[in-house]
């Protein structure tokens, strides 16, 4: 027994088989033992070069997705980047003393990265975080996008 993929008058991937072809028992037209590509989203099998076409595109999120994957990271962002700043000025360190500020959240992080047996050096703390921050805007940019497209199509 082994995997085949069926596909349609057209080509177009219908469903996958479990069979076993032989000679009794041949391999009908619209069938092939050919993978198909991944990731894949409209596969069209082409008979003649005996290849998977990819002819779909990713679905795009929807506003919802896409709001919930932004909250997801300003709420990491807010967890490790605001949220030790907000306790430090609650101990009576204020924004006037950032390096006093930045000598203890510096060893706060270095005590949770310790106790994880971690090694994380400041140009990676920082790397880290820029990559968080680029991941918010390019978040928001998307959404903003899909919401005005959505405003655009109802007028």
């Amino acid at each position: 027994m082994k995997y085949y993929f069926k596909f349609d008058k057209n080509g177009y991937y219908t469903e996958p088989i479990i069979a076993d072809y032989n000679e009794e028992n041949p391999m009908p037209d619209d069938v092939t033992d050919i993978p198909l590509p991944q990731p894949n989203f409209k596969p069209k099998f082409d008979k003649k070069k005996n290849i998977w076409v990819e002819t779909g595109s990713p679905p795009q999120p929807s506003i919802e997705v896409l709001q919930n994957q932004l909250k997801s990271a300003e709420n990491e962002y807010f967890d490790k980047y605001i949220k030790p700043d907000l306790i430090y000025e609650s101990f009576g360190f204020g924004f006037g003393d950032e390096q006093m500020q930045m000598d203890l959240y510096d060893v706060n992080i270095k005590n949770k990265i310790s106790k994880l047996n971690l090694s994380l050096d400041d140009e990676s703390f920082a790397n880290e975080k820029e990559e968080l921050k680029q991941k918010m805007i390019a978040l928001r940019e998307r959404l903003f996008d899909l919401i005005l497209k959505k405003s655009l199509n109802k007028q």
